[in-house]
């Protein structure tokens, strides 16, 4: 199988691709004030409970870019089904192909998606362009916790320290504004719903000519968050800001050579 096909076996008992719940979405976007005349871009929008939670809730208009097919007739379906039809739109495609108008988003989201724009930066830099000039990006990764993280596992899961996001975000002239971190709890039980979507496959295929190697890949992933990920990776989503003042040198550094002059402006 390839990666698509296990990642729809993964997140077959989730409607929310990210460690994160219904009330965080809602409260991001209170947040972000977002309205009626609110437009949106969900780059990666999984199965669309982003979108379909803010427009129920907002009443916002937009469209949500998903590679996956499993995840764009989910997301159209749940639209659908919120008679949202008239205000999102549900794209099927690459994320770095979809041609949207320039400025004119209040919103640009990238959630646990940013490996399809080729990394952190990258989406980051394909993002900024959706938006107004007073709009605002948000995004949700992975990030290492420690920077002592040996380099074999750094090589195997390319993210970040926070510190080091703060960088990228600087250089890319944003701003962090609020950031919402997800709890050792809710990563459990989220990647607990990727164990369960895998046994209720094997325990429902078990004659499948893959059934042994979902197997093995079902304990592989086991095996790397027991053993290492759930001690050295955590989670959050970011609202980030485009700096709107006159940037100057001191901003960018996050050295710890630079954090003491730094506090003291």
């Amino acid at each position: 199988m390839n990666f698509f096909d296990l990642q729809d076996i993964a997140d077959s008992q989730i409607e929310i691709l990210s460690p994160c719940t219904t009330e965080q979405l809602l409260r991001i976007g209170r947040h972000l004030k977002l309205a009626s005349a609110s437009r949106v871009i969900d780059f990666g929008c999984g199965k669309g409970e982003l979108l379909s939670q803010w427009g129920k809730e907002f009443g916002v208009s937009g469209v949500g870019i998903d590679i996956r097919t499993s995840c764009t007739n989910q997301a159209q379906a749940k639209i659908n089904a919120h008679n949202l039809t008239e205000k999102i739109d549900i794209v099927h495609g690459k994320v770095t192909e979809y041609d949207f108008e320039s400025n004119s988003f209040d919103t640009g989201i990238c959630i646990a998606s940013s490996y399809t724009w080729g990394g952190f930066r990258e989406s980051l830099a394909g993002m900024k362009s959706a938006i107004k000039p007073d709009g605002k990006l948000v995004i949700g990764e992975a990030y290492w916790q420690t920077d002592r993280v040996d380099s074999k596992f750094r090589e195997e899961e390319p993210f970040f320290t926070e510190t080091e996001l703060l960088k990228i975000t600087r250089e890319e002239n944003l701003d962090f504004e609020f950031m919402f971190r997800a709890s050792r709890e809710i990563i459990d039980n989220y990647e607990s719903e990727h164990w369960r979507g895998f046994i209720n496959w094997i325990e429902a295929n078990p004659d499948h000519p893959e059934v042994n190697n979902i197997v093995k890949h079902l304990h592989k992933i086991q095996n790397e968050y027991f053993y290492f990920d759930r001690n050295n990776l955590g989670w959050a989503i970011y609202i980030l800001n485009p700096v709107k003042y006159k940037k100057y040198e001191k901003t960018a550094k996050i050295e710890p050579s630079a954090i003491l002059s730094a506090a003291s402006f």
